[in-house]
């Protein structure tokens, strides 16, 4: 009993100082707690669409698209930012924003993320610190022209698309979406991209259904031959990866990572085939792997 009334303590807790940022793109965004930024000028519009595709929002009258009546031009680039604050909590950062796509062959979209202390924008599809990414069909996922991956081709219907961070690793910091439209010099007479119903939920639960991990540290799968999975067990309270070092027999550091989220996939295709030792030290403690690079 002592522990049930323990566990529906922190959920209620969780809930309590959970707080959900939104973007519904209806009136005054500065009524909203995600904050979008755009050039005046840019393809993307907030307002009703009329189009064919794209004929109205997810929630009416109003979403962000590329052109809230015309097809998007050709040889364009255009960009949106969603500026979101962090809530000094840790759990799970879910991202969560509703879409349609209308692409011609050449054409996509690309989203990416940062903090205020990152100097880059990272992809989330690639970036090893996104948890999931999900939602879409596979067949609208393909390398754009500029080799990042992306959104792709033709999906009429709404979906709700999610990715995932870790939000111990972003304590303390302002986390800001890119959402980029690129199109090529051949005109299509296509839609593009409309969004709406932004979300943004910290929380204690992963949003897709995970396997309860027994072991503190999970290091996976070995042998490999590029990437390096490294996973810790979900936990009431803070942790965090402090460092991730892999040396070889002889002793010698190879890779030597700062702090990671506790998801995290590490790149070791450029070791040398052989066996290599992870240690992987949190603010909780510290253990050391075997693993075969192939």
């Amino acid at each position: 009993m002592k522990t049930l009334y323990t566990t529906l303590f922190l959920l209620l807790s969780v809930y309590m100082n959970a707080q959900d940022a939104f973007q519904y793109f209806e009136g005054n965004q500065g009524s909203y707690s995600i904050l979008i930024q755009k050039d005046s000028n840019s393809t993307w519009q907030i307002g009703k669409p009329h189009k064919i595709i794209f004929d109205e929002a997810a929630s009416q009258p109003n979403a962000i698209l590329t052109d809230t009546l015309l097809p998007y031009p050709e040889s364009d680039t255009a960009v949106f930012q969603a500026h979101i604050a962090n809530q000094f909590f840790y759990g799970i950062w879910a991202f969560q924003w509703s879409q349609k796509l209308n692409y011609g062959a050449g054409d996509g979209g690309m989203v990416e993320f940062k903090t205020q202390s990152d100097s880059t924008w990272s992809n989330a599809f690639t970036s090893p610190y996104v948890y999931n990414y999900y939602g879409y069909d596979s067949l609208n996922l393909d390398t754009l022209t500029n080799g990042e991956l992306g959104f792709v081709g033709t999906d009429s219907t709404w979906k709700d698309i999610w990715f995932c961070l870790d939000a111990s690793f972003y304590l303390e910091d302002t986390i800001s979406l890119r959402y980029t439209h690129f199109a090529d010099s051949i005109p299509d007479s296509t839609e593009g991209w409309m969004i709406d119903n932004m979300l943004a939920h910290i929380t204690m639960i992963h949003t897709v259904g995970e396997e309860v991990q027994e072991e503190y540290l999970k290091v996976y799968p070995t042998p490999t031959s590029d990437i390096l999975k490294i996973q810790t067990k979900k936990l009431d309270e803070f942790h965090v990866i402090e460092s991730i070092q892999v040396r070889a027999v002889n002793g010698n550091i190879v890779l030597n990572h700062g702090k990671a989220p506790t998801k995290f996939e590490l790149d070791v295709s450029g070791l040398e085939p052989g066996v290599y030792f992870v240690s992987i030290t949190t603010n909780l403690r510290e253990e050391v792997f075997e693993i075969v690079k192939l």
